[in-house]
């Protein structure tokens, strides 16, 4: 994620950047091998700004000190490196592909889910990249789809993409929204008080969404996923330098971040849950064959009106301009206190931790006790913003997932606009017409290249790097941790739904069964996982317990 380091840089449309890339002569080390631009090693989870600023890396096994540097950043004189010109030839398929699936959804019950097929594409700029994705079955009749988009390192958003769907179940169970059957199967109960109101269960699912992501915050932030704190004793504080550097890598669980993007499929109701700047958007098809892009959330971020006054509120009495402003002689992206350009996710500790916790922390483990002007954490919350629609059978065909990596080099409306003519060109239409699917003058304008892919998620991603060849290759070519200046990581998920069977004229099957969509070059998956609610049991923070442990051992010394 680029929004902690944005800079004019990061958010040039693909062409600029694809021209940018070449401008450098995208020179790397003469001891890098081509061969790696497809096979990065995973060595480091360092992160670079562009206009040459430098993150300091906050990876398994640095000090929490570390992460507030991330946010402050400073300049760095980089070395030049004896250099080569990478090929122009790159496998651009190889790399799009090499972390792409395609899933069929059709369940083998008589109640079918409205999902009928998930794309999902992932590139990475970061080494490691600091996205996750996930998809999870509720039941025959539920599916959850994740998107999460790290910064800081990707420890925050590793645990969230494996926890977020056993708390929502967690969740649904504890509120009476959901009934077990055999073999952990789940869904929604077809007479209950529960189902007989649309409006409370509306107001159940989104209660238990919302109190899934404070709760996993929670134990986030108070250190539940840390390597559990040793007892006080001398033997533990005989090998205090041990258990410190323990602390320092355990720690990233809690000051990296993650936004997260979830959208609960069930049956024909649709909730999407954001908290952070990745986005959500349906392509729903008019009357007159043409698309229609539908934002199902809304970016979280701090120049959002509602979201800049909510903050205000929030903190009454502080520096309105130091609350939400722009960083003197950077760019001009509005951050809270002036460090984070996004105002809710999971993680990111440092503005969430009470004062007295922070400067709990001994030094030199934290360097900086507090980030400047964080006097009444929290700053930034994990409450998600929830939308519930139902799914019109005849109209609405797809929804694109996407990380602000995608959604800041495409608008809506371009990315519905490549996925409908991904459909038309993939045949997903009866053959002989176009009837169904209108005219689409902007996919003329923009001159998408929309018949490479067998995955309409790779293929969004192809486009939103330049689409043609060259532009493309010239963004890929560029190696961590130079990529950072060029491309975010992107992930993207299009969840295609079934579609009114009625209407013959939308073959919407042919998306899941012509082997033109997968079967002839890449495996098809078939069915999601079950959500496994033994990950949302009870947790220790072991924060606190930490805490102790090296207060004793600051005293013992």
């Amino acid at each position: 994620m680029l929004k902690l380091s944005l800079s004019a840089a990061a958010t040039r449309s693909a062409a600029t950047r694809a021209s940018a890339a070449a401008s450098r002569s995208v020179q790397v080390s003469a001891t890098r091998a081509a061969s790696s631009i497809s096979k990065p090693a995973v060595t480091s989870s360092s992160n670079t700004g562009s206009s040459g600023r430098w993150f300091v890396p906050v990876a398994a096994a640095v000090a929490a000190g570390a992460a507030y540097k991330y946010y402050q950043q400073t300049d760095i004189v980089v070395p030049t490196e004896s250099a080569t010109e990478i090929a122009s030839e790159v496998d651009i398929d190889s790399i799009l592909y090499s972390n792409s699936s395609i899933t069929t959804l059709a369940s083998a019950s008589n109640a079918s889910p409205a999902g009928l097929r998930l794309d999902s594409c992932t590139v990475g700029s970061n080494n490691p990249s600091e996205d996750r994705i996930a998809a999870i079955s509720l039941g025959p009749t539920s599916q959850l789809f994740i998107v999460v988009d790290g910064h800081v390192g990707e420890q925050c958003a590793q645990i969230v993409v494996d926890h977020i769907a056993p708390y929502i179940a967690q969740e649904l169970k504890s509120r009476g929204a959901v009934s077990t059957v055999s073999k952990g199967s789940w869904w929604w109960p077809t007479a209950s008080p529960v189902a007989s109101s649309s409006s409370n269960r509306t107001q159940l699912v989104t209660e238990s969404i919302t109190a899934a992501f404070e709760r996993l915050d929670s134990d986030i932030v108070n250190g539940a996923f840390m390597t559990p704190a040793p007892k006080v004793s001398k033997t533990t504080l005989a090998d205090a330098e041990a258990h410190k550097q323990l602390f320092n890598a355990s720690i990233a669980t809690a000051v990296s971040g993650a936004c997260t993007l979830v959208a609960l499929v069930d049956g024909q109701d649709l909730f999407v849950s954001c908290a952070g700047d990745s986005k959500a958007i349906l392509g729903s098809r008019n009357e007159d064959g043409s698309f229609e892009a539908i934002d199902l959330s809304v970016e979280n971020r701090p120049d959002h009106p509602e979201e800049r006054e909510r903050i205000l509120r929030e903190h009454p009495g502080e520096d309105p301009d130091m609350l939400v402003g722009v960083r003197p002689n950077y760019d001009d992206s509005f951050r809270v206190l002036q460090y984070i350009a996004i105002s809710r996710a999971l993680g990111d500790a440092f503005l969430k931790w009470p004062i007295t916790t922070a400067q709990s922390l001994p030094e030199p483990l934290v360097t900086k006790k507090t980030i400047p002007h964080c006097v009444t954490p929290p700053y930034v919350t994990a409450t998600p913003l929830t939308t519930h629609r139902r799914i019109n059978a005849s109209r609405d065909m797809f929804m694109i997932l996407g990380t602000d990596g995608l959604t800041d080099e495409l608008s809506s409306k371009e990315a519905v606009s490549i996925v409908h003519g991904f459909m038309r060109v993939a045949q997903a239409v009866e053959k002989g017409t176009n009837r169904v699917w209108g005219e689409d003058p902007l996919s003329h304008q923009k001159g998408w290249v929309l018949d490479r892919d067998d995955n309409a998620a790779a293929c969004l991603v192809r486009n939103a790097f330049g689409g043609k060849d060259d532009a493309v290759s010239r963004i890929l070519a560029v190696e961590y941790p130079d990529s950072r200046d060029v491309r975010d990581d992107v992930s993207v998920q299009v969840v295609f739904f079934r579609g009114d069977a009625s209407n013959d004229a939308v073959h919407m099957d042919t998306l899941v069964e012509d082997a033109r969509l997968g079967a002839s070059r890449y495996p098809v998956n078939r069915g999601l996982d079950s959500v496994n609610l033994s990950l949302a049991k009870q947790k220790v923070a072991q924060l606190p317990k930490w805490i102790q442990w090296l207060e004793a051992s600051k005293s013992a010394n």
